[in-house]
């Protein structure tokens, strides 16, 4: 579980990019032995509004939780040595090949070994292209579009899973977003979440992707929009939700994504997943 902290770090730090290490805020050395990494560095498509909500979500349920979140764009905080001091790693809209290879190594390690990592929103689109583990084993889906007209609609979601991350989810419930489509579900070794009925929105292509196909089926079960995985002894869930602010204050995206935190962090056997 999480380790309790009275105080929240939550800070957004640059570093020189000229530097060989990276820099750690004098304010870290407070930070709680377990602690929350949100990571939000973009080279692609940058969620200016998404991003910052995403980061607020997060502080406050630190607030709330008694959690430390260190905040950066500076990939070079993944480490080995950097990493060790962190439960969950948040990519926080994460666009683009961000990561140099020894980076990525350090995090497949950490999270292979243990570690706990929530995807949101952009870190789905498909842009990290020079990492096909990352893509392969955490997304597990091809990115093929969203709607243009309009881009951000109410739609029906449905609970797919009796799972610890669906937990206090109604079994239907609306919400608004930028609906992602994928060239097809992720594999059997993911765990669907949540998934949206295409009839209650309208599946109009554009801008980039004209000719693009978003349809994925007719059921919620056909078009999943947040899952999990297994890697190693450790845990995943990517959300879809995200692209406007609005997304984390809807209750249901942040009843999941707390569902997500505490999952991940679980030291007992749940939802398949090895113990630590």
């Amino acid at each position: 579980m999480i380790v309790p902290h009275l105080l929240l770090a939550a800070l957004a730090f640059q570093t020189n990019p000229e530097a060989g290490a990276y820099e750690w805020p004098r304010s870290a050395e407070y930070m709680s032995e377990r602690a929350v990494l949100v990571f939000s560095e973009t080279k692609g498509w940058r969620h200016e509004a998404g991003i910052p909500a995403a980061m607020l979500f997060f502080n406050r349920l630190g607030e709330e939780e008694g959690f430390s979140v260190h905040s950066t764009e500076d990939s070079r905080v993944f480490t080995a040595e950097n990493l060790a001091r962190f439960q969950v790693v948040v990519l926080n809209s994460m666009t683009g090949d961000v990561l140099t290879d020894a980076e990525e190594m350090a995090l497949q390690d950490w999270l292979e070994a243990g570690g706990g990592l929530i995807a949101l929103h952009g870190a789905g689109d498909g842009s990290q292209e020079s990492w096909p583990w990352y893509r392969e084993n955490v997304i597990g889906a091809v990115f093929s579009g969203h709607p243009i007209g309009p881009q951000f609609q109410d739609a029906e979601v449905q609970t797919l899973s009796d799972h610890p991350v669906t937990e206090g989810l109604p079994e239907s419930f609306v919400h608004n977003d930028e609906w992602y489509s994928f060239a097809a579900p992720p594999g059997e070794d993911f765990t669907p979440l949540i998934g949206v009925v295409e009839g209650s929105y309208k599946q109009v292509a554009g801008g980039v992707w004209p000719d693009e196909d978003l349809v994925m089926g007719p059921e919620a079960k056909d078009h999943p929009v947040a899952w999990t995985r297994c890697i190693g002894k450790g845990r995943t869930v990517f959300s879809a939700l995200g692209h406007q602010p609005q997304a984390f204050e809807a209750e249901e995206h942040k009843r999941l994504l707390t569902n997500a935190l505490a999952w991940v962090t679980a030291d007992e056997e749940s939802g398949g997943c090895p113990a630590r």
